[in-house]
This record gives structure tokens, sequence and C-alpha cells, in this order.
């Protein structure tokens, strides 16, 4: 199975460093960088962004940029705070998971969103 390689958008939430720890340690998936700033995210080289609705950055226009540049984003809702979902598919992320999901759970939500190889994903884009 390939690693989707993965940017996590920094906030103070446990599930963002447990996520990153999990992955680093145990594989699944490849953490390329910690975001806090956008640019960054627009300007690195990923598949997907993890992110949740608490992130500043996070609008309509920003992921349409990420859709553009051909990443995908998963977002990640709180279960406590009912407003994150709307949140998320406001900005139009291609996908939910709640925070308090286990790492298993996130890797399958990152497959789906990246289930092609990276170069089988780069050609079809050139298309």
């Amino acid at each position: 199975m390939r690693e989707p390689v993965v940017a996590l958008a920094f906030t103070p939430e446990a599930w963002v460093e447990s996520l990153h720890r999990h992955f680093t340690d145990h594989g699944g998936a490849r953490i390329r960088q910690l975001v806090m700033d956008p640019i960054v995210a627009l300007d690195d080289d990923y598949e997907i962004l993890i992110t949740s609705a608490r992130w500043p950055a996070l609008t309509p226009g920003f992921v349409a940029e990420l859709h553009d540049r051909h990443r995908a984003v998963l977002g990640v809702a709180s279960r406590e705070d009912h407003g994150s979902t709307d949140v998320l598919t406001h900005a139009g992320v291609d996908r939910i998971i709640m925070a308090d999901a286990g790492p298993s759970e996130f890797l399958e939500a990152l497959l789906l969103l990246a289930p092609e190889a990276p170069a089988e994903r780069v050609r079809s884009n050139l298309d």
C-alpha cells in the first residue's frame, strides 16, 4: 500500500499532534509538513491538506486554490462544536472526518481522497 503525502494545518487541537505522531512513528501516510502559513500550503508539494474548521485560513477561496493545484482537503470536525461541520462544508472540503476518529479511520479517508499512485495522478492532470 502506498502512503499518501499530506500536510497538516497546525491548530492547537489534540488530534493534530496525535495524528502527526502516529503517522511519523507507524507510517500509513507521509507527513510532508505542519502548515501554519497558508502560502506555504499553496507552494509545497503534497497531495492532501488535513485541516480543522478552526484554521483561520480555511475559506472557500483557499480550498479552490488548493483544488486548482490538484490537492484534496480533508476537513476535521469536532463533535463538541456543532458548527464545525457547517464551516467545513461551506469551505468546500473534499471529505469530513470527526476529530475523535482513530488513525486507521484517518488513513481510510486519506486513501479515498488519493487512491491512485502519484505518477498516475500527475499523468491524469496533464491530459
